[in-house]
């Protein structure tokens, strides 16, 4: 079976061939020509890992717990969370991969509890779970008409009828009655 890559017809735009990649990265997100997730999760965790370093320094140089929880949500958290509306549904090592991420500065910045209970320290919740609430969150607010893209949710409509098409006391037509008594 050929490859779908070298199957496909090149694309031109104004005589010059447009380069064929396996990934791309548009507005922060890493999209590869498969369509899975891996390589934007691997950027991902890259890029948190290099922002636990600061972390380290901070908690080294004294600086206290609830301060270190601000450092970590703004710039480690955010960058785990980042269009994750996008990229939310991913395979459990995936999200088992980025959820060791968050374990990490927990354990810096509480470091004689369990993951759990730093969790409950913190009042933090699992990375999965957020990534769900986000996604509701997403959706709750594009039913909102005054939301910027509330014109991609899905249009809920109800229908009313102002007449009566059957009588209360006749809910079945005769014919139905028999059918089912013929079949009971």
């Amino acid at each position: 079976m050929k490859n779908l890559v070298t199957a496909l017809r090149p694309i031109n735009i104004v005589y010059m061939e447009v380069e064929r990649v396996r990934t791309h990265k548009l507005l922060g997100v890493i999209i590869s020509d498969d369509l899975k997730r891996n390589a934007h999760v691997e950027y991902v965790i890259s890029k948190a890992a290099n922002r636990l370093y600061a972390l380290r320094l901070l908690k080294l140089a004294g600086v206290m717990p609830k301060d270190l929880l601000k450092v970590f949500l703004s710039s480690v958290r955010s960058v785990l969370e980042y269009a994750a509306q996008v990229w939310q549904d991913i395979p459990a090592y995936l999200s088992d991969a980025i959820e060791s991420i968050q374990r990490r500065p927990l354990r810096i910045i509480s470091p004689n509890s369990s993951y759990q209970q730093a969790l409950n320290l913190t009042k933090l919740a699992s990375l999965a779970n957020r990534r769900i609430l986000l996604c509701k969150k997403l959706t709750a607010d594009m039913r909102n008409e005054s939301h910027p893209i509330s014109f991609l949710a899905p249009q809920v409509t109800t229908r009313t009828i102002p007449y009566q098409l059957r009588s209360a006391s006749n809910t079945f037509p005769k014919t139905m009655k028999r059918f089912e008594c013929m079949n009971a």
